[in-house]
């Protein structure tokens, strides 16, 4: 959907969106529900130093069948020029499962060649 860049400096992202289109969900037991999906979203970049930068990324997805939502916060760290780390929070949000939300701690080691 269309978006809108709030700050976009070399520093400092941060870009809205929202949209209409198709959701389409389909379970473990093979049942299937096309239906109208809106979706909302946010994206944000910051540059600490040359070696460490946070995100933000954030959607909202809604549709007859569920409100679904998920924000990933991670902070990385170069720690080489062919090494980084990023230590992350993810947050799962489904209002039509019985355990509605989500949380899991993430830890990766990045190796560019």
């Amino acid at each position: 959907g269309p978006g809108y860049r709030v700050i976009n400096t070399p520093q400092t992202a941060w870009r809205l969106q929202a949209g209409i289109g198709v959701s389409y969900l389909r379970d473990g037991l093979g049942n299937s529900e096309t239906e109208t999906g809106y979706i909302a979203s946010s994206r944000f970049f910051y540059e600490f130093s040359d070696s460490m930068f946070v995100t933000n990324d954030t959607d909202i997805l809604s549709s007859d069948s569920a409100l679904r939502a998920n924000n990933d916060l991670g902070v990385n760290f170069k720690i080489t020029d062919g090494l980084s780390t990023r230590v992350s929070y993810l947050t799962d949000y489904n209002d039509a499962r019985a355990i509605k939300t989500d949380n899991r701690l993430g830890v990766s080691l990045v190796v560019g060649f």
